[in-house]
């Protein structure tokens, strides 16, 4: 059985649940940051009021919900009688993928489906910052005032092309389906007036 590193990680740290509270953390107990519930010891649950510090492992997370991709995050910490762990799967906490004004909504799948990621106005030179996997763009959602180029390769190389509206699926574009490794986001003002770090070609005499 093959088990993917996220996996791997919660399965050593149930491991180290079942053996506390004779773990000791780098050999020494770490003070007891959590919040506890007097009536029956369990954390919390809010990570938000936890003295959290570095985590133990952050690994790139990819949902299949049709949330954003984003990373999860783990934390391990012991006293003189307990091992604590939080675990933070942030792509389920995110909200679904409907792009606001001057945003746009990417899909690894047809029809707007799938994972999915929002991006803001800006450049996204690689699949990472675009927060999908590479080569997996399938449909773009185009939110008000915002326009889109998307490009094959890192760094805006290869095939690209510009959409000013949504489309629900790629494939018969010229960027293709499953083709899209870097991403610019700005703004589709019809009047073709330039933003900041923007210009305006026209075509014509």
């Amino acid at each position: 059985m093959r088990l993917s590193k996220l996996a791997f990680t919660i399965l050593i740290l149930a491991l180290l649940l079942a053996a506390a509270p004779s773990v000791s953390m780098a050999g020494a107990a770490i003070p007891d940051t959590y919040v506890t519930n007097p009536a029956d010891g369990i954390v919390n649950g809010d990570l938000n009021d936890e003295q959290l510090d570095a985590p133990f492992f952050k690994e790139w997370s990819q949902p299949t919900s049709g949330h954003p991709a984003n990373f999860t995050y783990g934390w391990v910490r012991n006293d003189a009688n307990n091992l604590y762990v939080a675990i933070d799967f942030a792509p389920a906490n995110a909200q679904p993928c409907t792009p606001g004004a001057r945003q746009i909504a990417l899909y690894d799948q047809p029809n707007f489906s799938g994972a999915c990621a929002i991006l803001d106005s800006g450049h996204y030179l690689e699949s990472q910052a675009i927060g999908l996997a590479n080569d997996t763009v399938s449909s773009i959602k185009v939110g008000a005032g915002a326009a889109a180029t998307l490009c094959w390769h890192n760094n805006f190389e290869g095939t690209c092309e510009s959409f000013y509206n949504d489309d629900n699926s790629l494939a018969d574009n010229e960027v293709r389906d499953n083709n899209v490794s870097s991403v610019r986001v700005f703004s589709g003002d019809t009047n073709c007036n330039p933003g900041t770090g923007e210009v305006a070609l026209f075509k014509g005499g």
